[in-house]
């Protein structure tokens, strides 16, 4: 049986190659959505950073 981790990084240079991803964003709506994503990783870095003591 083979090992399915082994496998699947085997497979990844050929997906990575054939992977497209095609963004296109305008106007206000783009803008806020970036704004949101940004804001909620800033949050998020917030809640799980250690308190400096």
């Amino acid at each position: 049986m083979e090992n399915k981790p082994l496998a699947i990084i085997r497979v990844l240079p050929t997906l990575i190659q054939n992977t497209h991803l095609d963004v296109a964003i305008e106007g206000w709506p783009a803008a806020a959505a970036i704004v949101a994503v940004c804001s909620a990783a800033v949050a998020i870095v917030s809640i799980l950073k250690p308190a400096d003591r």
